[in-house]
This record gives structure tokens, C-alpha cells and sequence, in this order.
């Protein structure tokens, strides 16, 4: 049995516009040149590949399922777990569409009170408890869904300006 490899081609500098089918708007996309063997992919190495593109710890980095729709088929990748789910769709596939959403925040004071303990979970909670006091990225984030989002209650896309009025909040 082969090696089984992915490539990665990376929408970046743009943002999800939800009203109606959604469309990633604005920005570029580029193949990311090197290839990468799925058994030794993890979320450090997908963070790796994105900061080629200008990605910051703070933004959100999504892929979409092979043949389907953005509506369909978007997931949210903030885990080694994400990366071992995105890897079960793409085996076979060989080609990984990877979506970058950067929300000009930097250096946001998070009050954060967690016990001693894993670095790395203390790390996505700091960088996720941001979008967490708005519903739409509260859904996306939950623990309880798979990156999936029905965006039925909402319209439109989160802003600059109504991501800033959270922070201050």
C-alpha cells in the first residue's frame, strides 16, 4: 500500500460572506508547494503551512469537504482532532482546500482563569474566548458540533467593527 500525500491550496486575505450560498470574498489562493504524508500531519504542521499566508494565532482556519458546497461542507480546524477528522474525508482525494479568516485582532487582554495543565488546550481557549461572546462563532466553536455551522439565524458576515465592540465588550 502507498504512502498516502495531501497538497494544500490556500484561500487567504479574504472572509466568508453568508448571505445567501456561502462565498469566501476578497483575498487570494495559492497551492502551498510542499506535500505532506497524512500520518505525520498535525495541527502545528496545518498552523505552519497558513503562516506562509499571513496567519496569526488569533485567526480561524477552516477546510472545506471534498465535493461539497462551502454551506455543506466547511469545518473548522483548531485541533490535532480536526486535522485527523480533515485527513479521513481527504484520503484519496490529495488535494486539502484550506480557508484563512483573519479578524485584524492582536493582543487582545483575555482574563483567563485556567488550573495548571495542558499549555496547549490553555492556548485554544485564549485564542478562541474571544469569539465566544458572539452566537454565530459560538456555534462554530462549541464542542458539541463538528465545524459546521447552520446559518440559518444569521445574516450577513461578523465584521471588523462588531468584533471590536465584542472585545471591548
Amino acid at each position: 500500500m502507498g504512502i498516502d500525500l495531501l497538497m494544500f491550496e490556500v484561500h487567504y486575505g479574504g472572509t466568508f460572506n453568508k448571505q445567501g450560498r456561502c462565498t469566501y470574498v476578497g483575498g487570494y489562493v495559492n497551492n502551498y508547494p510542499d506535500v505532506y504524508n497524512v500520518d505525520k500531519l498535525s495541527f502545528t504542521k496545518i498552523e505552519a503551512v497558513c503562516k506562509e499566508y499571513r496567519y496569526r494565532d488569533e485567526d480561524l482556519i477552516y477546510y472545506r469537504l471534498p465535493n461539497k458546497s462551502l454551506d455543506e461542507g466547511l469545518r473548522l480546524i483548531s485541533s490535532d482532532h480536526d486535522v485527523e477528522e480533515m485527513v479521513k474525508h481527504h484520503v484519496g482525494h490529495g488535494l486539502v482546500e484550506l480557508y484563512l479568516v483573519s479578524y485584524g485582532i492582536v493582543d487582545v487582554d483575555v482574563d483567563v482563569d485556567v488550573q495548571e495543565g495542558d499549555a496547549e488546550e490553555d492556548e485554544d481557549y485564549e485564542r478562541n474566548v474571544v469569539f465566544r461572546k458572539d452566537a454565530f462563532w459560538d456555534d462554530v466553536l462549541s464542542d458539541d458540533t463538528d465545524g459546521h455551522v447552520d446559518d440559518s439565524d444569521y445574516e450577513g458576515i461578523v465584521s471588523l467593527e462588531v468584533m471590536e465592540r465584542i472585545v471591548q465588550g
